[in-house]
């Protein structure tokens, strides 16, 4: 089958991964995958480095300069690519292909991902679309499925939960590389190690994540090391260094800065955390450490409670709630493979 994904996202964030993992396992399944993004961003480029058909177009302006122009390269894209299923993951110019499935009837169907928290306008017109000119409907998450089957009142049967996948062949334990990075960062075989890796953002959680391990070294935790690896957005080194002051954890804490070494990065923890405050559409993190066999535990917010063990969840924000985890966690490890992940996608058409 041919799949058009329409990956209209401005920089490589979790729906970028989402789309681009799972065109990678549809081709690497047989099937031909190609995506249409904005020019020059992240997903177009990761998309051509990889051999994917690429189309471009500016596909999030409202200018109605611009939006004759989208129009005109989308309606040329199909007809030279030919697909079986247009993927849309993205809002914008999401109306001019659900435009397309009804009042056309061609022979694609179309699909809407919903990768992230955002939730479509529950009213008349959304109901009606979304029953009428929309074939299936793919969520990262149980969470996000509600919305569409309550509130839009679409059919079960047209709505599945696809969490995403990793490629387990990169993401994987790398036990050698763990160890040469405790050895770069001066850490004892007894140091039991917790790691939090993203960008720095209040939204990611690192502050209550700090004052849970200030706690339990308190406490007589003095094993205690966390391994903060990521790189400065809302927030910056600096802010969370002058958190770690504040809570005396700077004997008990480090950066790696960006590393080209992730699995051994990874390797390197013996918990993985992701303290989140919102978001988490699409865990990544969580997946790739988990492939790396490494126990995560992580916050109730969007897709968390859904991916790993029970007993490894705590309350947003909550000191305590993520010291209980971090002193009885399960180690129990899901893999979320991409090949699989594609797979249950395309078998959506199959039916």
């Amino acid at each position: 089958m041919r799949f058009l994904h329409v990956v209209n996202v401005r920089w490589f964030n979790a729906t970028a991964w989402y789309a681009h993992m799972l065109c990678l396992g549809l081709e690497k399944l047989g099937h031909d995958a190609a995506v249409l993004g904005l020019p020059d961003s992240p997903p177009v480029k990761k998309s051509d480095n990889a051999g994917l058909v690429t189309y471009e177009a500016r596909l999030n302006s409202s200018s109605p300069l611009i939006v004759p122009d989208s129009i005109r390269r989308i309606n040329k894209y199909i007809k030279e690519y030919r697909p079986d299923v247009i993927v849309c993951h993205r809002g914008e110019m999401f109306w001019y292909f659900t435009h397309l499935r009804y009042r056309t009837k061609p022979t694609w169907k179309l699909v809407r991902v919903r990768g992230d928290r955002r939730t479509p306008g529950i009213n008349p017109l959304n109901r009606w679309l979304y029953n009428n000119a929309v074939d299936h409907i793919v969520t990262s998450g149980e969470f996000m499925k509600d919305v569409h089957t309550d509130g839009l009142r679409v059919p079960e049967n047209k709505v599945s939960v696809l969490f995403g996948g990793v490629d387990t062949d990169y993401f994987r334990r790398d036990g050698s590389g763990g160890e040469r990075v405790r050895g770069e960062f001066g850490l004892k075989e007894s140091d039991f190690v917790i790691g939090i890796l993203g960008r720095f953002d209040p939204v990611k959680g690192h502050e209550s994540l700090i004052k849970a391990c200030s706690e339990l070294i308190k406490g007589g935790r003095h094993d205690i090391k966390l391994m903060i690896a990521g790189f400065d957005a809302v927030t910056t080194e600096e802010d969370i260094r002058r958190i770690l002051i504040e809570h005396n954890m700077t004997e008990h804490a480090f950066f790696t800065g960006r590393r080209d070494d992730v699995p051994a990065l990874i390797s390197a923890m013996d918990l993985g955390a992701i303290p989140s405050l919102g978001s988490e559409a699409i865990c990544r993190v969580g997946m790739e450490m988990m492939a790396c066999g490494v126990p995560v535990i992580g916050s109730r917010t969007g897709v968390i409670p859904e991916i790993f063990p029970e007993q490894n969840i705590f309350e947003p924000g909550d000191v305590d709630s993520i010291v209980g985890c971090i002193k009885d966690f399960s180690a129990v490890t899901e893999h979320y493979n991409y090949i699989t992940f594609s797979e249950r996608f395309a078998d959506i058409f199959m039916r």
